[in-house]
């Protein structure tokens, strides 16, 4: 009798082991949004009862993927950069870089549990006493500069290995490291500034129609709450509001309706950059990425930072992102008088990652203090127009 409770338990055990491995290989490949159990327990080579013997839902097995696969790597990670910032040097960036651009299983399921967990309660029961442990979010001004650096640099790590399928082909990181160098070790003091946030830029359409407008602004809404998944067209259509008939008449499906969204979403943003102003104008900068990471720009922030997410596990909304990540490039470097420049394609690409990197932060830590931003983003950009200054910064 005693062997085979042995025996069981040790089979047991072997299934736990099991379950997490296909846990992991699963949420890179649907994410959190569209995985089953189901899912996890075919792959697994386990019964459906199998599965519910140990797990009441979904929500459940993440939270077991957290505790038991992904919580210590993240945490280690975020240890690591806590201490870059505190002592920081090019071998512990180029460490830095290398587990970012090839994260193990673990580090990227943490980061896609973390990025998800805003919306899912039992994770973030988890998740969030843990990271606020290592990395306060409570203090946003200058008097803690190596704090705000490092939540920089770690909200840099969720966009860059959350998006890694849409990464460069070149690499582009012994063009930008002195840059991102720069951050840390630079302790100028930057004066505290006071500024007024400029009306929050809105959802609308080019051509007045007010329906459209309704409904772009709808979506937005449901998606950034609930996620794209849980966004059905029924509570869209309640938010906007209107019948789901209506909807279906402009949109064949939940995900062009998001695409329209989002891409409109981008053109009222690029209505209000100045083409005027210097590319790597400090206080434009500064004000741009205030402005996008605020909590009055909430509506539009929290759906791109779900359309984002639900794009890693929809080819379609995947290769949009992609396109608008390309097509914003393409629109900064033209604005240089030689734009194939490897370093200015290498700034630019930062920016635009920075353009999506701070709402980020603004989504899961609350809107960034306007001087708190300009302790990042000065050092950057300082390093970044004495490389390029002379090609048209």
């Amino acid at each position: 009798m005693v062997d085979s409770l042995k025996s069981r338990s040790a089979r047991a055990r072997l299934n736990d082991e099991a379950i997490r491995d296909a846990g992991l290989d699963q949420l890179d490949k649907k994410g959190t949004d569209l995985l089953s159990l189901s899912d996890v327990g075919h792959a697994a080579g386990l019964t459906h009862g199998a599965m519910y013997a140990r797990y009441e839902n979904i929500q459940e097995l993440f939270v077991d993927l957290w505790i038991h696969r992904c919580s210590q790597p993240l945490l280690d990670f975020v240890d690591f950069v806590n201490e870059m910032a505190e002592h920081p040097s090019l071998e512990k960036l180029d460490e830095w870089w290398k587990l970012i651009s090839e994260p193990s299983r673990e580090l990227f399921g943490g980061f896609y549990l973390m990025a998800s967990s805003r919306r899912i309660e039992e994770l973030d029961e988890e998740i969030r006493p843990l990271l606020q442990d290592r990395l306060p979010i409570q203090s946003r001004d200058t008097q803690f500069p190596r704090q705000a650096k490092a939540h920089f640099f770690v909200f840099y790590s969720l966009w860059m290995v959350l998006s890694n399928s849409i990464q460069p082909e070149e690499n582009y990181w012994p063009l930008v490291r002195q840059w991102f160098l720069r951050i840390l070790e630079d302790d100028t003091p930057i004066g505290e500034h006071e500024i007024e946030l400029m009306t929050p830029i809105p959802i609308s359409v080019d051509d007045g129609d007010e329906f459209r407008t309704n409904l772009y602004r709808g979506t937005a809404a449901v998606v950034g709450k609930t996620g794209y998944t849980s966004a059905t067209i029924s509570r869209i259509a309640r938010r906007t509001p209107c019948t789901p008939s209506a909807i279906y008449k402009l949109f064949p499906s939940k995900e062009d309706l998001a695409i329209a969204v989002h891409l409109e979403s981008l053109r009222s943003v690029a209505m209000r950059v100045d083409t005027t102003i210097p590319v790597f104008d400090l206080d434009s900068v500064t004000m741009w990425a205030y402005e996008t990471a605020a909590d009055e720009n909430a509506l539009r922030r929290d759906f791109e930072f779900e359309f984002a997410i639900a794009s890693m596990a929809n080819e379609k909304m995947l290769r949009t992102l992609e396109g608008s990540i390309h097509l914003a490039e393409d629109w900064l470097c033209d604005r240089f008088d030689n734009p194939q420049q490897p370093e200015v394609r290498a700034a630019v690409r930062v920016l635009v990652y920075i353009g999506a990197v701070l709402p980020s932060m603004g989504v899961y830590c609350g809107s960034r203090s306007y001087n708190e931003l300009r302790l990042i983003l000065q050092p950057w950009m300082k390093a970044v127009v004495e490389s390029i200054g002379e090609v048209g910064a």
